[in-house]
């Protein structure tokens, strides 16, 4: 018997929609708490504009992003974002939809594999559907699936 696809992963990107701090602070410690380190893993964060990018705090591991991070012909102008885009990561999580300028941005990475949750999309290696939107319950839906798979 194989690998399970989860234990393949110790660099993550999740991308998710920015509700508050504390859900951030969440994000964080479930990450810790099922056992990545989370110095490998990246949060990016979307915000609405660029008006709420600057008022939100700094935060390791998390990226906060908006559409106007990347220009018309697709440029990546934020240069917190360029790194991420730039960086090798084992797998992407991906919770809800994102804006389609991000949404590009992140498709141009390579993966080892892919997992939406609640993205209504085909795009992904695996997509997942959960009622419940609390970090520690995606994230051990998500490792709990990713066991059974080999």
């Amino acid at each position: 018997m194989g690998t399970n696809r989860w234990n393949t992963i110790q660099r993550l990107l999740v991308v998710t929609t920015f509700s508050s701090l504390d859900e951030l602070i969440a994000w964080r410690t479930s990450l810790k708490e099922i056992g990545l380190n989370i110095n490998e893993c990246t949060i990016v964060s979307e915000v609405g504009s660029k008006k709420d990018k600057a008022v939100l705090q700094e935060m390791g591991s998390v990226v906060f992003a908006c559409p106007g991070d990347i220009g018309f012909l697709g440029k990546i102008k934020a240069e917190d974002l360029n790194r991420v885009v730039n960086t090798k990561y084992d797998a992407l999580l991906k919770i809800g939809p994102n804006s389609s300028k991000l949404n590009k941005a992140f498709k141009k990475m390579k993966f080892n594999q892919t997992i939406g949750i609640n993205t209504d999309s085909s795009e992904f290696d695996i997509e997942l559907t959960t009622v419940h939107t609390r970090p520690q319950h995606i994230v051990n839906f998500v490792r709990n699936t990713l066991e059974k798979i080999t």
